[in-house]
């Protein structure tokens, strides 16, 4: 798919993808892909395979998750995606919540934790 012919104009490619496509000096730069999710529970039977073939069907570079719902005992190797890093930030002492983004492995992607970090927040930085 082309990009838009006017410069610096953003389009939703389909319900949870956005891709912005950005012209510099009849430059084009194909930005990262973007899948964004309100997942209402990752750790449904099924979800996280759901989750794989759609970020690896369209292609997605970074997939933001939202109400993972994931807790201590979902170990990352059962709710990870082949080809993605996963990182993750799940809600201690309360039901549901939980944050997490699944990343190309050629993103190189990690987490960082800012110094003043406090665990009351379900805050992802990567």
């Amino acid at each position: 798919m082309q990009p838009p012919a006017s410069s610096a104009t953003y389009y939703v490619e389909w319900f949870h993808l956005i891709k912005p496509y950005v012209t510099l000096n009849t430059t084009s730069i194909n930005a990262p892909s973007l899948y964004v999710l309100n997942a209402s529970s990752l750790a449904k039977p099924y979800a996280v395979e759901q989750l794989a073939a759609d970020i690896s069907g369209y292609n997605i570079d970074a997939a933001i998750i939202s109400e993972t719902h994931f807790k201590s005992r979902h170990s990352d190797s059962v709710v990870s995606v082949p080809g993605y890093t996963l990182m993750r930030r799940d809600r201690i002492g309360k039901r549901c919540g939980g944050v997490a983004m699944y990343a190309r492995e050629s993103c190189n992607a990690n987490t960082w934790v800012p110094s003043a970090d406090d665990r009351k927040f379900e805050l992802l930085w990567a």
